[in-house]
């Protein structure tokens, strides 16, 4: 259809709901169409598995200056397209092998072959998704449905034979087994014991590398696949599906590496010998590296404000893909990918503004519950972005479990449009950083220490007062500070700095029920947004300046004494 200005519109089939737009069948390589009763072909709502692979940066059609071998490199053919599987680098993987791994991902158990299995269809980009039209957009915003309904995912690794997967899988279960017996025996105390155990970080490290130096690992889409997935299995080259005990899928990876950040990380705090530069202390170092920057610890988190910043780290084809890559992770279907939208070309700050809208109203607590590592514009703090992150999670509240439980919204979070400019809108509860300060350092209640009962985070800033702290918030600088003492240093420091402007603590929402983690009870949870009021405004509003936010506990609210309704305009 068009829209009156003469500009394309489009819509999904109706009835379509969650199925996919197409299947591709095999052992025939048709790609098939939804039909009304979830019909593909002759067959009736088929079960289907799905392949995650990256191919974007290896496609020879979009490539210059290849010899005429390359030249007459051809896509897998598929069947009932209207559009050319692209050819991709037969480096990479060749048409043969893309076929093997096919029939493996059609096949719903290892021991069938993908003509005597039940589901004979798999859904897979290049022949589901039309390379050509608009319509293509339609389906990238619907990659959560799909994915979801698949029956099986298969991450396709195609750096590796399966006899070379499965050593590295190996590699990483026995040495994270290995340094797990090294901190329960306490055996590293001195220079010389980590000399004899560095072979096992050495180990560790080499696999891990090599691992993660597989493109699925830098792709910016296989990133939100992986987060719809957690289960999904891993696939050789070869078209093997990998199978380790302790590693049978990424959950299982994303876990393991979470429990060997958490081991190097201690060691590291535990460093036995004042000796910088130490090979034993660089590879701890490395390691964290490796896993942090590939986004296994987001992936292990499930926290889904995170995927932004987890994408800069990623390989994008346009720069809007940032957005477009991970925006199924919240079910939203923002810019060209709507239905119903108007075509044209959205860039980055277009679409971040409609994710940062969408975050307000569906999530208006967890959307603030993250800070800046790096300064942001001002009026822009309202929105996530590529260096938001959330707090080092060690004595932080149990911030990685709270943000996995429903929290209730206690104020109302919305954008304010003036001409160009967007800028976030609040409305609700507030006391003064004053009253909370008192409430939270100068009294004590029955079930706790003055100080541990709240944790204060700031958004990283450029250069701040000539009296502040850097590991505060100056940029580069900052670090997370502990509950108890730092924290009431910290609060004390905040309100002398602010003392002649208007501070308040807005109340986000709250936590309200008691949880478990790691063999504790907690109770429940509020959470605050610090913003400061320096008498500007914007079109005659009032305008607060984020800086951070709060989270303290059942015991500490009850002793906050004055609420009073705030509005305004922050950013």
């Amino acid at each position: 259809m068009e829209s009156s200005l003469g500009l394309v519109v489009r819509a999904d089939p109706e009835g379509i709901a969650t199925w996919p737009r197409r299947l591709l069948h095999l052992p025939s390589y048709s790609s098939l169409e939804w039909q009304p009763g979830h019909a593909y072909g002759e067959h009736q709502r088929p079960k289907y598995n799905a392949i995650s692979y990256t191919w974007g940066r290896f496609r020879l059609d979009t490539m210059r200056g290849l010899n005429e071998a390359l030249r007459k490199v051809k896509g897998i053919e598929i069947d009932n397209c209207s559009w050319t599987v692209p050819p991709i680098d037969p480096t990479r993987f060749t048409v043969d092998e893309f076929r093997m791994a096919l029939q493996t991902a059609a096949a719903s158990d290892r021991s069938e072959t993908y003509l005597e299995c039940d589901s004979c269809f798999v859904w897979l980009d290049v022949a589901c998704i039309d390379q050509n039209a608009d319509a293509g957009m339609l389906e990238i915003g619907r990659q959560a449905a799909i994915f979801r309904g698949a029956q099986k995912v298969y991450i396709w690794l195609t750096d590796f034979s399966s006899s070379r997967l499965e050593k590295i899988f190996s590699d990483i279960v026995d040495t994270s087994h290995r340094l797990l017996l090294v901190l329960e025996g306490s055996s590293v105390s001195t220079v010389e014991e980590m000399g004899e155990s560095i072979e096992i970080l050495d180990t560790m490290q080499k696999a891990l590398d090599d691992l993660c130096n597989d493109p699925w690992f830098s792709s910016l889409w296989t990133l939100q696949e992986a987060f719809l997935c957690p289960h999904a299995c891993f696939m050789s080259r070869d078209g093997q599906v990998i199978s380790r005990k302790r590693l049978t899928n990424l959950l299982d990876l994303c876990e393991l590496a979470w429990i060997i950040n958490e081991a190097t990380e201690y060691l590291i705090a535990h460093f036995p010998a004042p000796i910088e530069n130490h090979p034993w202390l660089q590879r701890c170092e490395e390691i964290g590296s490796i896993i942090k920057e590939k986004g296994l610890l987001v992936l292990r988190s499930q926290n889904p404000m995170l995927l932004y910043s987890a994408a800069g780290k990623r390989t994008a084809t346009e720069d809007h893909d940032y957005i477009y890559g991970i925006q199924q992770i919240f079910d939203f279907r923002l810019g060209n990918s709507a239905e119903a939208a108007i075509q044209r070309v959205y860039n980055r700050y277009e679409l971040q503004v409609q994710l940062g809208e969408q975050l307000l109203k569906k999530y208006p607590v967890e959307s603030q519950m993250h800070i800046f590592s790096e300064p942001v514009k001002d009026q822009n703090g309202w929105c996530i972005c590529m260096t938001s992150r959330i707090p080092q999670e060690d004595g932080w509240m149990h911030m990685g479990h709270l943000m996995t439980q429903k929290l209730i919204s206690e104020c109302t979070l919305g954008l304010y449009r003036s001409g160009s400019r967007a800028i976030g809108q609040f409305s609700g509860k507030a006391c003064s950083f004053a009253e909370f300060q008192r409430a939270a350092c100068n009294e004590v209640g029955p079930m706790m220490e003055i100080g541990e009962g709240f944790s204060i985070a700031l958004d990283a800033i450029r250069q701040g007062p000539q009296d502040e702290p850097l590991e505060y918030r100056t940029c580069g600088a900052m670090k997370d500070q502990r509950c108890g003492k730092e924290q009431i240093q910290l609060a004390e420091w905040l309100q002398s700095c602010y003392d002649g402007s208007t501070f308040i603590v807005l109340l986000l929402g709250r936590h309200g029920n008691p949880f478990f983690d790691k063999g504790t009870w907690f109770s429940e949870r509020s959470v605050g947004l610090l913003l400061v009021n320096d008498m500007h405004k914007v079109d005659s509003q009032a305008y607060w300046k984020r800086i951070g936010f709060v989270v303290w506990d059942k015991e500490v609210h009850g002793l906050i004494k004055e609420w009073d309704y705030a509005s305004g305009l922050f950013g």
